[in-house]
C-alpha cells in the first residue's frame, strides 16, 4: 500500500523524491513500493535533461551521507531503475567521477 499519493509524486522535487524513496521506512524487498517514484524520475529526466544534473547531484549528496544498509540498497534499487531506463545524458552523469567514488565509498 502507498503511503503517498499521485499527486504529490508529481509536484514534488527531484530531492523530494530521492529522499522518499530512501527513506530507510520500507524494506530494500519492496521496490514495488517505490516503483512509482522512480519511475516519475525516470519520465523527469526523459521529457528534461536538465535534471539528469541535479538527480546525479542530489544522488552523490545521498551517497555521502548514508548511514544504514537499507539506504545503500534503496539507492541502488533507485539507481537500478533509473539507470535502465535513463537517457544517453543521464550515464554520462552516473559516469561521473565524483559521484562514482561516492557510490563506491
Amino acid at each position: 500500500e502507498l503511503n503517498f499519493p499521485p499527486e504529490w509524486v508529481a509536484e514534488a522535487s527531484i530531492k523530494m523524491l530521492l529522499l522518499k524513496c530512501t527513506d530507510q521506512k520500507t524494506p530494500p524487498d519492496k521496490l514495488d513500493y517505490y516503483q512509482l517514484i522512480h519511475l516519475e524520475l525516470v519520465d523527469r529526466i526523459k521529457e528534461n535533461p536538465g535534471c539528469c544534473s541535479e538527480l546525479t547531484a542530489e544522488l552523490k549528496k545521498l551517497l555521502q551521507s548514508i548511514d544504514n544498509s537499507i539506504r545503500q540498497q534503496q539507492i541502488v534499487q533507485l539507481l537500478d531503475t533509473v539507470s535502465k531506463n535513463g537517457t544517453a545524458k543521464l550515464h554520462t552523469q552516473l559516469a561521473n567521477e565524483s559521484l562514482t567514488n561516492a557510490f563506491l565509498n
